[in-house]
């Protein structure tokens, strides 16, 4: 490069470097962070069944059943979220009643098993189950333990209605715990990361040490319940059991709970982010502030301050970005320009002197003489 042109553009390019914001990194996911918010969700129904026999006599017996489910804590005052159904009694709990009695008393026929979608015994429950929160002694630093401690169940939607709930641990410190809950939803493509603990591996393996499993994917859809109500779709197999836990994006905040998914097909859905903050806020859950955040709630109930006054926006920066850009390339141009015809015009110059100049001869005496 040319010592002038150089020095035309080192002056662009400091302004480059100085009046030009470096983007914001990506945040990377917060493992140990996750792993300790991410907890055990164990309900069980306490059921009445109700066997008839062919006298006309029956005979009334009592079972336990239950779900085992993921769930995340999303405050300091003990406030855990997982899936909607995940607390819900439902087909599943009744026919896992009904074998319950049925293995225990020894009830099968003589020939071959009930059939439990036949079966029209009558079952009672409880309204709402215990709940029970754990997590893996794997998990160190952890609020929780592997024998468990009963919650509440404060709030649930219908799997069609949003399918989240929120269950709370009186009286137990969580802070520094806590998940923040994303602002905005991810767009199609993103990536994605769900969090949960799978009920097919505590089966093979040693359940009280089992870390939750992180799979990884992307948004593949974003897509409406045939009742209105919006949920993320994405490309991977949530597993049964994964119910319930984190779906986080790359900075590591919450944009759904895992909700639903396929057997063998790589296809699931997680609730819809505003879905999301909309229920625990009118459950009165104070969202801890995402990294960067300056519009919700801390979790100790304060309101986040407004982040100082940045330089310029995004869209900002983006254009002078653009604008200094193209100025530097527009002052190169012209310079370059500028250069090209000093030079043609020295070389001209040259070329004219040397045309009018004397010749010199061999013969010259101021020039010397041959030998």
């Amino acid at each position: 490069m040319k010592p002038l042109l150089r020095a035309s553009l080192v002056p662009c390019l400091a302004l480059l470097a100085v009046g030009v914001p470096a983007l914001p990194a990506v945040a990377d996911i917060d493992t140990d962070q996750v792993m300790r918010s991410t907890v055990w969700v164990d309900s069980s129904w306490v059921g009445q069944v109700e066997v008839p026999y062919s006298d006309d006599t029956s005979q009334r017996f009592t079972a336990t059943a239950g779900k085992g489910c993921t769930g995340f804590i999303v405050s300091g005052a003990g406030d855990i979220v997982t899936a909607g159904h995940c607390v819900q009694y439902d087909d599943a709990v009744r026919k896992a009643l009904l074998q319950t009695v049925i293995n225990e008393n020894k009830l099968a026929p003589t020939s071959g098993q009930f059939n439990l979608d036949q079966l029209t015994w009558t079952v009672r429950v409880e309204s709402t189950p215990t709940i029970s929160i754990g997590q893996p002694s794997i998990v160190k630093n952890a609020p929780f333990d592997k024998d468990g401690i009963t919650a509440r169940l404060v709030a649930a939607q219908d799997p069609e209605a949003g399918d989240n709930a929120l269950v709370q641990v009186v009286g137990k410190d969580t802070a520094g715990t806590v998940l923040p809950i994303a602002e905005q939803a991810p767009k199609v493509r993103d990536h994605i990361t769900a969090v949960g603990f799978p009920s097919d591996t505590a089966s093979i393996t040693e359940a009280t040490r089992q870390s939750p499993t992180f799979k990884e994917g992307s948004i593949s859809a974003q897509t409406v319940s045939k009742k209105g109500v919006p949920k993320l779709q994405l490309d991977g197999e949530l597993i049964s059991g994964m119910s319930g836990g984190p779906t986080l994006n790359a900075a590591g905040e919450v944009v759904g709970v895992n909700s639903s998914g396929f057997t063998n097909r790589n296809e699931s859905f997680v609730t819809d982010t505003a879905t999301l903050r909309t229920f625990l806020e009118q459950n009165g859950v104070k969202l801890t502030a995402a990294a960067g955040a300056s519009t919700t709630s801390g979790s100790n109930g304060a309101a986040a301050q407004p982040a100082a006054p940045q330089a310029a926006s995004t869209s900002d920066n983006s254009l002078t970005t653009t604008l200094i850009v193209a100025l530097c390339v527009l002052a190169a141009m012209v310079i370059a320009g500028a250069v090209y015809l000093f030079q043609q015009r020295r070389k001209t110059t040259l070329a004219t002197a040397t045309a009018s100049a004397p010749s010199l001869s061999s013969g010259d005496p101021d020039h010397g003489h041959s030998s």
